[in-house]
């Protein structure tokens, strides 16, 4: 499934994997919600260079609008991202990927193209 909902979105990110689609209800509109997990195979820490001091310490969830032609049915990734900690160095980070807002910020070319002639009053 994750392979084809990534083919869908045009999502490359190897990190990031779909595990469901679920319709819920937003202010009265059916949104469809991709649900993702972000996370990381590292062998050493990034910030001390030790090999086998990462451990898993939880995750953060990010929800994140994401721009779909379709608007009767606006389209949401819900995204858990896996946090790391170092038993070493006691510094903890995150999984990332490139479909947080921070930095993804590349539509694909036909969404982005709708979404401008459709504010300048084309459609």
């Amino acid at each position: 499934m994750t392979d084809y909902i990534k083919n869908i979105l045009q999502i490359k990110d190897p990190n990031l994997h779909f595990t469901d689609v679920v319709f819920e209800n937003n202010d009265g509109r059916e949104t469809q919600v991709f649900i993702g997990t972000v996370s990381l195979k590292l062998d050493r820490c990034p910030h001390c260079g030790f090999e086998d001091t990462l451990i898993k310490n939880g995750h953060s969830y990010q929800t994140i609008k994401y721009l779909s032609i379709n608007e009767s049915c606006p389209t949401m990734l819900q995204i858990s991202k896996q946090r790391l900690r170092c038993k070493n160095c006691q510094d903890s980070f995150m999984a990332k990927t490139r479909s947080s807002p921070k930095c993804w910020c590349k539509l694909n070319s036909a969404n982005l193209s709708f979404h401008k002639l459709k504010h300048t009053g084309f459609f």
